[in-house]
Parts: C-alpha cells; structure tokens; sequence
C-alpha cells in the first residue's frame, strides 16, 4: 500500500472520530481527544514519509486528502470553540456558587454613605 494511500485511509478515519459529537462524560472526552492525538502522530509519521507525487493516482489521492483535511480542521475549530464555551459556563457556576457560600465578600458601593458637609 503506497503512503498516499494510507494517508488517505487514516484521513478519513480522523474525519469520521472528530465528526461524532463531543462526549459529555470526562472519561469518554479524554478518551476522544486522545484517539484524536493518535490520529495526529500518525498523521504526522505519514507526512514524513510523503514524497512527490508520482502518479495521477496519487495527485488525485492528495487532492482528497487536502480536501478531507479542510473538514478535519472546521470541525478541530468548532470542538475547540465548544469547549471555550463549556469553560465558560464552568467559570460562571464556580462564581455563581461563591456568591451564594459568601453573599457579603463582593462590597458594593451601594447603601454606603458619604458625608458631604465640610
């Protein structure tokens, strides 16, 4: 098997892992971005190995595998922006939650009063 085409084959597995939705448990996340790291070694051990390529079968594989690549990285974009989102939500419920344990740690300005006479 030539190296364009495993690249194909481990190309198009990485598009199918990264386009199943995120899992919402931690141990199925870190089980899905570790597969996700795996498929980025290997991917970078068969970028090593590419050479030119020689025939037009093997420029047609490259362009599809450019191609599968563009829909690799939109996808890494979106899960990296849905995980901003869930930070986000996490920092709101961690400070939400230490108003209610603390409700007299934030002072306002309100209710304090300035005495203006000279």
């Amino acid at each position: 098997m030539s190296y364009y085409t495993e690249m194909l084959k481990w190309t198009k597995r990485f598009l199918d892992h990264v386009e199943m939705p995120l899992p919402k448990s931690d141990a199925e996340r870190d089980d899905y971005f570790q597969q996700i790291d795996r498929f980025l070694t290997k991917r970078g051990e068969l970028l090593a190995k590419l050479g030119r390529p020689e025939t037009d079968h093997d420029r047609r594989i490259g362009q599809t595998v450019i191609t599968m690549n563009k829909q690799v990285n939109d996808r890494l974009a979106a899960l990296q922006k849905e995980i901003g989102q869930d930070l986000s939500t996490v920092r709101k419920k961690r400070q939400t939650g230490k108003s209610y344990e603390n409700p007299y740690s934030n002072r306002t300005q309100d209710g304090v009063f300035f005495d203006s006479k000279k």
